[in-house]
C-alpha cells in the first residue's frame, strides 16, 4: 500500500473517462497545432525584431539568439528547420507601463497567464508570473522592464502581426 500511495502522490491518479477522451481528442491534432504555432512565433519574432520601439526579442529562430547552442541541443527539427517553440518574449521601449498598454490594446492576443492554447495568449511578467519580485530581482532573472511574453496560437499569422503592429503604434 505504501508503494501505491507513493506512486499516486508522485504520478497522480488516473483520468476520468471524459478527461481521458479530451486528452485523446487533443492529441489527434497536436502535431498540426504545434507546427502552426511554431511557424507563427517565428514570423511574429521576425516582425517584432524589425521595429525600432522593440528593444529586444527572444526566440530561438532569430539570428544571434543568445541561447542558440542550448536550443540546437534540446529542440527537435522539422525537416531542416529547428522547432523553435511557440513562445516569444520581447521588450518594448517605455518600460512596464507601456508593455501593459500594448498588451491591453491587442484584439487577437488575449491577456492571460496560461500557455499553449489554440489562441494567442499574452502576459507581462511584472504583474503576473513575477509580480512578487522586486525590479532588481526581475532584472537578475533576465526579465526586462517592458517585457511582454506571447504564447502563439493558430490564428492567421498576418492578422496576428498586424494586431501587434497596431497595438505598438497606438501606444508609441
Amino acid at each position: 500500500m505504501r508503494e501505491v500511495q507513493r506512486r499516486v502522490i508522485t504520478l497522480g491518479t488516473c483520468l476520468d473517462p471524459h478527461a481521458a477522451y479530451l486528452v485523446w481528442r487533443g492529441l489527434q491534432t497536436f502535431e498540426l497545432r504545434l507546427s502552426r504555432a511554431n511557424a507563427t512565433a517565428r514570423e511574429l519574432a521576425l516582425a517584432l525584431a524589425q521595429r525600432d520601439d522593440v528593444l529586444r526579442v527572444r526566440h530561438p529562430s532569430l539570428p544571434g539568439y543568445e541561447r542558440a547552442e542550448v536550443a540546437e541541443r534540446v529542440l527537435r527539427r522539422d525537416a531542416d528547420q529547428l522547432r523553435s517553440g511557440a513562445m516569444v518574449s520581447f521588450t518594448v521601449a517605455g518600460g512596464d507601463e507601456r508593455a501593459l498598454r500594448v498588451m491591453r490594446r491587442l484584439e487577437i492576443g488575449c491577456e492571460a497567464t496560461s500557455l499553449g492554447g489554440v489562441e494567442t495568449l499574452v502576459s507581462t511578467p511584472f504583474n503576473s508570473s513575477h509580480f512578487s519580485l522586486t525590479p532588481a530581482e526581475r532584472r537578475a532573472a533576465r526579465i526586462d522592464d517592458g517585457m511582454i511574453r506571447v504564447s502563439c496560437g493558430v490564428e492567421p499569422v498576418d492578422a496576428l502581426v498586424e494586431d501587434f503592429r497596431r497595438a505598438l503604434d497606438a501606444t508609441a
